[in-house]
């Protein structure tokens, strides 16, 4: 394969099976418009592993997309153009997407912590009513014990 070829098998991102088809019609038509150029088209055909009908339609369109392109050769490269540039903006968007994707991600898992954080603290604060009234009774009973005034003085300044 000449190095042409090979960049545009890369630029096309052609297969074997492209390469084949592509050098099969391209010999068809040299068949077709020169008299003893290549292999007879029944062989051809055989080569593509079609019957020599569908050969024929194949050669006939591939003619006619070559004129095509032939007579609108400045239409095709302002769309091979437009279309090589949303091609990148494409890879660009994906990228952008799977760098969303992680930051939606992380936002999740901060977010999960955050309630797991919170339902922790809310258990606590429900704990906290219970507790305090408890501690207030113990200050009470070490007050009154060490004789610093009475039940209903401390609960009053408690209060």
């Amino acid at each position: 394969m000449r190095e042409i070829g090979r960049r545009i098998q890369v630029e096309q991102n052609l297969t074997a099976d492209d390469i084949v088809w592509l050098t099969t019609i391209a010999q068809a038509i040299l068949r077709a418009f020169i008299w003893r150029a290549g292999q007879p088209m029944r062989t051809l055909a055989t080569t593509l592993g079609v019957a020599p009908q569908t050969l024929y339609t194949a050669l006939r369109l591939a003619v006619q997309a070559l004129v095509w392109v032939r007579q609108h050769k400045t239409a095709v490269t302002t769309l091979v153009s437009q279309l090589q540039g949303l091609q990148r903006r494409g890879a660009e968007l994906a990228q952008r997407v799977s760098a969303l994707h992680a930051a939606v991600q992380r936002v999740t898992q901060a977010l999960a912590a955050a309630q797991r954080q919170l339902r922790a603290l809310q258990t606590e604060v429900t704990r906290l009513p219970g507790a305090w009234t408890v501690m207030q009774e113990r200050l009470i009973v070490v007050l009154k014990l060490s004789g610093r005034g009475t039940v209903r003085s401390i609960v009053e300044v408690l209060a």
